[in-house]
């Protein structure tokens, strides 16, 4: 029956079509009223729409061991919120110098740091630090020193290279030749700093490696310091930590600490890792909806294949899209670092109502039905199954509204109520501006003849499953037990840290620290107010197998106090240097460079008189690479100019003796030491291990990499029998881990029974339920599987997909079989006409843009962010797969089974 524009006669089967029939009638008004919402709902938004940065805040406050944590922020507020600093340089006398000069920068700025510590460099612990070192290692300690004093005396005459080379001449040129006594420690590295000078470059000989010789064991570690900043973050800027995080690296700039002096410093800890995750959230979020946008418009052009109803469709998405942003900001106020996924969610869901009812219009507009008609007809014929499947859609988001995820169940309210705005949206202002545009560019009428289906959108004949829907069916069964025993190996990723931007140099940084092990950043605390508890627990954590060691207030009470002391006097006495200087010698270049020739010819004369069968083998090597490197060092300064031998040769006294005054100073400083006791302890190290409650902390350290979760578990699980209320990092990651394994069950339990019951309630049909919902659990096992064999494990980030896929399989499922069972009404050749209607061109065009959309997300510099793409869009193309395969095939069977009973009551 053909109608004109203004027939509104016809008797609408639904609800949504009598109201998409009143909306064309009223659309100039309906388009006025939503630019209007439109720009109300954007400008309180912009101005009312904020960001929640607190990772921590992801899961619920009541949960216990958030409760825990609490507790031990309030005790030592220092420990959370913080900027570590960590320097590294190629010396120890190099990373010292840097860190005291860094932070007395950064101590000029409390407006925004409110305090700047240093854990290895302080008064206190230089002074006593020979105190804490074994009575074997300060002896030792005490011997290379005894060998290095007649050195370091002359050379605290004689700060200046002259000083060192006639030092190293009147060893070679004496009678007693160093056969018997090692010089290549000292030899090696001026040689390299010979070298370096050479190229340009720096070497900085460490003298206290030099003094400390064997005993100073591994240096890597103190080639490393530290400096701990407590920022003032204001948490109503959306990007907290940046201020104190730029201030320190301008500091470290205008300080020249860079890699051209040969020093890197690097920015890690909780602070500055939020604020990594948060640049990496926020760009990762607005690249991936403009890009899911843009692919979505794309598909929709090719899909639509109509112009008009392209420019609707991205009109209503973007609309939608302002509206749903609207709704969070006044239901939530802000967004956190997994409901800012909200807008890519959106464009890949909300797109298809649109699509469904342009396709039902435009089947219907070619057999004649003018535009007006033709959508109130649509809405007719789809407005039950949009209805139906955006409930369960939005059932898939609310699952997580009962649980303790705080940072999904955000997500889930705003994406859900998103879903109910973009129903509205399409069935309001879509019509209403496809209308106007009718009115200004009326559509070509079509006759019946024109009712033909694009060669372009005909599925292939191996999709015509009358011959093959035995085999899908058995196939489908068979894939379901393969996925079902495959199941358990199905793993859910507790590392936080892996969720973040690899790249960034937070994650770096901290990685490199737990590796190295020269700090720990995954320790447990145990707080107890109990001073006479304190060593009883250490003693009692220190003999399990994951634990390396506990520290504690206690622990910086050395022992044997009165051996140790009198074996720093010997020291102090037989050391006995003065120095009256911090600054090295300046000379005149021709007496540097002669100096230079008078080394270069004593070593020729020893290499020259040295026995080839020598023992001291090793050393005679390194004195020949010290003479071939003087020899080049000599031509070069030969061809330079005045400014260039001066720079060279500053260059290289700077690198052979600039640590030497800091380093004896600290010698001095050391030889200082006085008795430790409870009372002497500075209030800024006390603070730390005891609260101003009375709080004392024990810092227990794992023995093995937590990274891997059967190790964590352990690890915990151990510390909590002797310490039940310990708290810390480890114990976070493994609670918050099994927080949101529960979430996510109790959300999947919540959604399916749901589901269950409405699809139950509006379809009044079990067989039609359970046609749609098997399919949809294979979907579900295939997924599962499909991680597994992609090595994509379940996440902080990506949990929420199966409950969301669930709604989405649904929203695919309600289509077809309402289409089915309107073929059937309608005696159509259902097997092969389903999958060529425009409901499976809907389904087909709603699927890839939701691929395309969520896809988008793979691209996040965010690794949570990619995850959750990459498992939403794999979702997606298996429950496509189970659609338009496997569904059928049911739906085939249910039928013939039908045809077979009504044969033999015939």
């Amino acid at each position: 029956m053909q109608t004109n524009d203004s027939d509104t006669s016809f008797p609408l089967r639904t609800l949504p079509g009598r109201w998409v029939s009143k909306v064309c009638r009223q659309a100039h008004w309906v388009l006025v009223i939503a630019m209007l919402l439109v720009a109300s709902a954007l400008t309180y938004t912009t101005h009312h729409l904020g960001f929640q940065t607190s990772t921590r805040d992801m899961l619920s406050a009541d949960l216990p061991f958030r409760q825990t944590y609490h507790h031990f922020e309030q005790g030592f507020p220092q420990y959370t919120n913080n900027i570590l600093v960590v320097i590294d340089a190629a010396t120890h006398e190099q990373a010292r110098h840097a860190a005291k000069q860094l932070a007395a920068q950064l101590e000029k700025q409390p407006q925004l740091f409110a305090s700047v510590y240093l854990p290895r460099v302080n008064a206190f612990l230089e002074r006593h630090a020979l105190l804490y070192q074994d009575i074997d290692k300060l002896e030792q300690h005490a011997s290379e020193l005894a060998t290095m004093q007649p050195f370091l005396g002359r050379l605290s005459t004689d700060l200046s290279l002259r000083g060192l080379f006639e030092l190293l001449t009147d060893v070679l040129e004496a009678k007693d030749r160093p056969d018997s006594v090692d010089i290549t420690p000292v030899v090696a590295p001026i040689t390299a700093a010979i070298a370096a000078v050479m190229n340009h470059q720096h070497a900085p000989l460490s003298w206290q490696e030099l003094m400390q010789g064997d005993a100073a064991g591994d240096m890597s570690s103190q080639k490393q310091q530290f400096i701990l900043l407590q920022p003032r973050l204001d948490f109503s800027s959306f990007l907290a930590a940046k201020p104190a995080m730029q201030a320190a690296r301008n500091a470290a700039a205008a300080l020249q600490l860079d890699a051209d002096h040969g020093i890197r410093v690097r920015l890690t800890g909780s602070a500055a890792l939020s604020h990594d995750e948060l640049v990496s959230v926020s760009t990762g979020a607005g690249t991936a909806a403009l890009l899911a946008l843009l692919l979505v418009a794309i598909l929709l052009t090719i899909g639509l294949g109509s112009f008009r109803f392209v420019i609707a469709t991205l009109l209503c998405l973007i609309t939608g899209l302002i509206f749903t942003a609207a709704f969070a900001a006044l239901a939530i106020g802000h967004l956190n670092l997994i409901s800012v996924a909200f807008a890519v969610l959106y464009i890949g869901l909300g797109v298809d109502y649109a699509i469904h009812l342009c396709l039902r219009c435009r089947e219907l507009e070619k057999t004649g039905e003018a535009t007006p008609f033709a959508l109130g007809k649509a809405a007719g014929d789809v407005g039950t199954a949009l209805l139906l499947c955006t409930i369960t859609t939005a059932v898939g988001f609310y699952c997580f509204a009962p649980t303790n995820y705080t940072g999904v169940l955000e997500l889930g309210i705003i994406s859900g109520t998103g879903m109910l705005i973009s129903l509205v949206v399409t069935l309001t202002l879509l019509p209403a501006i496809l209308c106007i545009w009718n009115r200004f560019f009326p559509t070509r009428r079509h006759t019946p003849a024109d009712n033909k289906l694009p060669t372009s959108w005909r599925f292939p004949a191996m999709l015509r499953l009358e011959k093959h829907a035995g085999a899908v069916r058995i196939i489908a069964l068979v894939a379901a037990l393969a996925a079902a025993i495959w199941l358990p190996q199905a793993r859910f990723d507790y590392n936080p840290l892996n969720l973040r931007n690899q790249a960034s140099e937070s994650v770096t940084t901290y990685r490199d620290l737990i590796a190295s092990h020269n700090i720990s950043p995954s320790s447990i605390m145990v707080l107890t107010p109990d001073a006479k508890q304190v060593k009883s627990i250490q003693q009692r954590l220190g003999q399990l197998d994951s634990v390396d060691k506990t520290v504690s207030l206690f622990d910086f009470i050395p022992s044997n106090q009165d051996e140790k002391l009198a074996i720093i006097d010997d020291m102090s006495l037989l050391l006995g240097i003065d120095m009256d200087t911090d600054r090295l010698f300046t000379l005149a270049i021709s007496e540097q460079i002669l100096t230079i020739g008078k080394l270069e010819s004593a070593l020729n004369r020893y290499i020259a008189d040295a026995s080839p069968d020598t023992a001291a083998a090793k050393q005679l090597h390194a004195l020949r690479q010290l003479h071939q490197t003087l020899q080049l060092f000599s031509r070069q300064l030969a061809g330079q100019s005045v400014d260039e031998q001066n720079t060279s040769l500053s260059g290289l006294t700077n690198d052979l003796l600039g640590t030497l005054p800091g380093t004896l100073e600290l010698l001095q400083t050391t030889l200082a030491a006085t008795p430790v006791n409870m009372g002497n302890i500075p209030a800024s190290l006390r603070q730390r291990w005891l609260s101003d409650g009375g709080l004392y902390r024990i810092e227990v350290m794992p023995k093995n990499d937590i990274g891997e979760i059967d190790k964590l578990r352990h690890f915990v699980s151990q510390v909590r029998m002797i310490a039940p209320n310990a708290t810390g990092a480890p114990v976070f990651t493994l609670e918050a881990g099994n927080a949101v394994i529960d979430a996510f069950i109790d959300a999947f339990a919540i959604a399916f029974v749901l589901i269950l019951l409405l699809l139950l309630l509006l379809l009044r049909s079990l067989v039609d339920t359970l046609l749609i919902l098997l399919p949809l659990l294979l979907a579900a096992l295939l997924t599962t599987a499909g991680t597994i064999a992609l090595g994509i494990p379940f996440n902080f980030a990506n949990v929420i997909a199966l409950p969301l896929l669930l709604g989405i399989g649904v929203d695919n499922g309600i289509h077809m079989v309402q289409r089915f069972r309107h073929m059937q009404s309608s005696s159509q050749n259902t097997h092969y006409d389903l999958l060529h209607s425009s409901t499976s061109k809907a389904v087909v065009l709603s699927a890839l843009t939701t691929i395309c959309s969520f896809g988008a997300l793979s691209f996040s510099p965010h690794q949570g962010t990619a995850d959750m793409g990459q498992l939403l869009m794999l979702g997606v193309i298996i429950i496509l797969i189970c659609t338009l395969l496997v569904l059928p095939a049911f739906l085939q069977w249910k039928t013939a089974s039908d045809h077979t009973a009504l044969g033999i009551n015939t």
